[in-house]
C-alpha cells in the first residue's frame, strides 16, 4: 500500500512539473525571439533613418553622399562630405511680409572660420510651387562640437499665409575651399518643414 501511494505521489509530481518545465522553455524561446525581433527592428531603423525610440536616428544614404537624420519631425539630408551634423530649430513666417526664415543648428567636426549654409536656397510646397530666398548667408565661425544656430533660409519670399509647411527646403553649403557644395555637387536638404506664422525670430 505504501509503495503504491509513493508511486502515485511521484507520478503526480512529474505530471505537475512537466507543464512548468514546458512553460519555462516556451518563455525562454519567446524571450529569445523578442530579443532577435528587437535587434532586427533596430537595424531596420538605422538603415531607413526611422525613429525607433523617440529620438533622432541617423543613417548613411545608399549612395554614400548623404546622411539622413530626423530632427523634430523634419528629415534632414546632409552631405556626408560636409563633416557636420544638422538639427532643425524652426521655420518662422512674417505675416506682414510673407517672408519665412528657416533656422537650423549646425555642429561642425572641426573649427570653421567662414562656413555658411543656404546659398541659392529654394523651397517647394507639396504642389511643386517654388519659393526663392532673397536673403544673404554670411560666413560664420563655428567651434568644433558646439551646436550653433544658423539662418539657413533667410527671407523665403512670397509664401502664402495659408501654407503650413514646405515639402522641401534646400541650399548650398560651404565649409572651406576643399569642402563645399560647388565641388561636391550636393545640397543641404530639409523635408516636411512646418511653418509657424507670427512667431518672433531671434
Amino acid at each position: 500500500m505504501k509503495t503504491w501511494m509513493t508511486a502515485l505521489a511521484m507520478a503526480l509530481g512529474l505530471a505537475l512539473a512537466a507543464p512548468h518545465t514546458a512553460d519555462a522553455q516556451i518563455f525562454k524561446k519567446n524571450s529569445k525571439a523578442a530579443k532577435v525581433a528587437g535587434t532586427a527592428a533596430g537595424i531596420l531603423g538605422a538603415l531607413t533613418g526611422s525613429k525607433t525610440d523617440g529620438g533622432a536616428t541617423t543613417a548613411q544614404g545608399t549612395d554614400g553622399k548623404y546622411v539622413s537624420t530626423v530632427s523634430n519631425g523634419v528629415t534632414i539630408e546632409a552631405p556626408a562630405s560636409a563633416k557636420a551634423q544638422f538639427a532643425f530649430e524652426g521655420a518662422y513666417g512674417d505675416t506682414a511680409t510673407g517672408y519665412v526664415k528657416v533656422i537650423i543648428k549646425v555642429t561642425t567636426q572641426a573649427d570653421q572660420q567662414q562656413a555658411n549654409f543656404g546659398s541659392s536656397l529654394v523651397a517647394y510646397d507639396a504642389d511643386g510651387n517654388m519659393y526663392k530666398d532673397n536673403g544673404s548667408h554670411p560666413g560664420k565661425t563655428f567651434v568644433a562640437g558646439l551646436p550653433t544656430k544658423y539662418t539657413f533660409g533667410n527671407n523665403i519670399m512670397n509664401v502664402p499665409l495659408t501654407l503650413t509647411s514646405f515639402a522641401v527646403v534646400q541650399g548650398g553649403w560651404y565649409l572651406n575651399s576643399g569642402e563645399h557644395s560647388g565641388k561636391e555637387q550636393t545640397v543641404l536638404r530639409l523635408r516636411n518643414v512646418p511653418i509657424t506664422w507670427g512667431a518672433a525670430v531671434e
